[in-house]
């Protein structure tokens, strides 16, 4: 069966939509809509300091692992309960809204919206009927410098990306260094 023209149109308004910077997704964690211009992001100052924490417990040493730990004791929403309790729609309706998660901690850490970037064509779909995303390599992103105001600053964003970079090789040259004696590499 082919797809009608409606399809195929609707593709290429998304893809003109995404190629002039506007983002495709909603607000993630720590933004929220303009109430003037849908499509223009502003920070949400609750969870946009929630954010911020994050980025201050890295940079002063804690791995994601442990930040997740550290927000759940505290009883810090994560992003999907923060959305129910403001009578949004959670990006993600499957999640446990009791913990953080290690994962959705590494994508704050991890994303350039939080340095005021609009990212598009992050994902894919395979086709109009399949919803599953896939993940595009990052030389097929589209990205644009300073759509929005950031919560953090070029700077701690740069450092936890150079942190983290060096967390997990050190991390990589232990493992080999303790499989050496036994001469059994797990790797």
């Amino acid at each position: 069966p082919s797809r009608g023209l409606g399809d195929v149109y609707k593709r290429q308004v998304f893809k003109a939509k995404g190629q002039s910077g506007k983002p495709l997704s909603l607000p993630i964690y720590g933004h929220k809509a303009s109430e003037e211009d849908k499509h223009k992001w502003i920070i949400d100052d609750e969870p946009a300091a929630v954010v911020r924490k994050i980025y201050k417990l890295c940079i002063s040493g804690y791995g994601p692992t442990q930040i997740a730990r550290k927000l759940t004791e505290e009883g810090i929403p994560n992003p999907t309960a923060y959305a129910i309790s403001q009578g949004r729609n959670p990006v993600n309706k499957n999640s446990r809204l009791d913990r953080w998660c290690t994962e959705t901690v590494i994508d704050i850490l991890e994303h350039p919206e939080y340095i005021g970037h609009t990212v598009n064509f992050r994902t894919r779909r395979k086709s109009y009927k399949n919803k599953r995303k896939i993940e595009n390599p990052k030389e097929d992103w589209l990205i644009f410098e300073n759509t929005h105001e950031p919560i953090v600053t070029q700077q701690e964003f740069d450092l936890v990306q150079e942190m983290r970079k060096n967390k997990r090789r050190n991390q990589k040259l232990s493992l080999i260094h303790i499989s050496e004696p036994t001469r059994r590499s797990y790797i």
